[in-house]
């Protein structure tokens, strides 16, 4: 369970092979990411320019693809940013 830092209300849970879930009334509803079908590590990053929210990046499944995702949009839309050369270890903990 993280906060989004800097956006008022925003609650994100993940709940690997459950997906992605965002709220955006302090945790009262929930609604499910459908795309993301495995949520095993999420974190927030510095804003991407032109954004004014954080980058999200996703350690799981998209559009059942595995693999570490980034989204400049609040997970409107994510894009892999790891191939078979750059994948990250064996049994990650964190994703700062």
């Amino acid at each position: 369970v993280k906060t989004a830092p800097g956006v008022k209300n925003e609650v994100w849970v993940g709940l690997g092979s459950d997906g992605l879930y965002r709220s955006v009334d302090a945790g009262k509803t929930f609604m499910k990411f459908t795309d993301v079908q495995e949520a095993f590590l999420f974190g927030f990053g510095k804003y991407a320019p032109g954004f004014k929210n954080p980058v999200v990046f996703l350690l799981g499944k998209v559009n059942n693809e595995s693999g570490i995702f980034r989204s400049n949009d609040m997970g409107k839309t994510w894009v892999k940013i790891d191939d078979r050369e750059n994948k990250m270890g064996n049994e990650p903990h964190c994703l700062e």
